[in-house]
């Protein structure tokens, strides 16, 4: 190679060199790194195995009467006639859910509700503290149905008696114990027949001949109410036995069964020394 032609391949390689430093092309940058797309949703998460604690109270459903297409309406007696100033419950029963409201009779017993709604019903009457409707009329009632609902009051009032006799029924000639428990009646606010027992009250026992009684006759009842007698029955089928509660008072029939005679063997009450006792008897009764 001669020199010149040397000369020329360095001033070639020099212009090639600097045209790279001073062209002002530069190559780009390489892209950042990407994340995934993001997306959202509006799906609930399910919690159907979550277990929650359990939380003491109760839970109620109001139940409505009113308003409503329906109408109730009625009278209201007793045996003396109309009953004035009764109260009338009305209840409407959905489920185990109850809405009531009360009314009371006008002078001539007569009771109405409008403006509700249908469905089952519940209603009874009182007037505090003597008369009372002891079970409820039940029934279903149209939407628009207007219904007839009279009501027949009981008086509760005065004195009553429950009795018992042991052994039950009764044996010709061997001794029967009788107690009697004397009660006062009366109707509270709320239409509740309640009983109360007659502490310390004289009774005393009237009625037939075959009933010899072999205790003291009259007595006293105790705190409770009770009294009690010895009795022997002098022959077989049912006799008379009433008591007559305080002084001058009317005697009140006693519920006591047939006399009877022994003839089928029967379990008895242990005796004196521990030893079991048994009774034969036949439930023959006479006409």
């Amino acid at each position: 190679m001669t020199e010149k032609v040397a000369r020329l391949v360095v001033v070639a390689l020099i212009t090639v060199v600097m045209g790279g430093c001073t062209g002002g092309a530069v190559d780009e940058l390489p892209a950042p790194p990407t994340t995934g797309p993001t997306t959202s949703t509006t799906e609930r998460p399910d919690l159907s195995g979550v277990v929650l604690a359990e939380v003491p109270g109760t839970t109620t459903t109001t139940v409505a009467l009113t308003p409503g297409e329906a109408r109730l309406q009625g009278v209201v007696t007793a045996r003396e006639g109309l009953v004035a100033g009764a109260t009338v419950l009305i209840e409407r029963l959905v489920g185990d859910g109850v809405a009531s409201a009360t009314v009371t009779t006008g002078p001539d017993g007569v009771w109405s509700a409008v403006g509700i709604l249908g469905g089952r019903y519940r209603v009874r009457a009182w007037r505090a503290p003597d008369l009372a409707l002891t079970t409820p009329l039940s029934f279903f009632l149209e939407n628009r149905e207007s219904r007839d609902t009279d009501l027949r009051l009981e008086s509760y009032t005065g004195v009553v008696v429950t009795s018992a006799v042991a052994p039950s029924p009764p044996i010709v000639d061997e001794p029967v114990r009788l107690v009697v428990r004397a009660y006062t009646r009366s109707v509270d606010e709320q239409g509740i027949v309640r009983n109360q027992a007659v502490p310390g009250v004289q009774m005393e026992l009237t009625g037939s001949s075959q009933w010899k009684v072999e205790t003291a006759n009259p007595t006293f009842a105790d705190d409770t109410g009770r009294a009690e007698w010895i009795l022997r029955c002098g022959n077989l089928g049912t006799h008379a036995l009433a008591v007559r509660v305080g002084g001058g008072a009317d005697a009140q029939a006693l519920r006591v069964p047939a006399c009877a005679t022994s003839d089928e063997e029967v379990p008895g009450s242990p005796s004196e020394g521990g030893a079991t006792t048994s009774t034969t008897r036949r439930t023959t009764t006479s006409t």
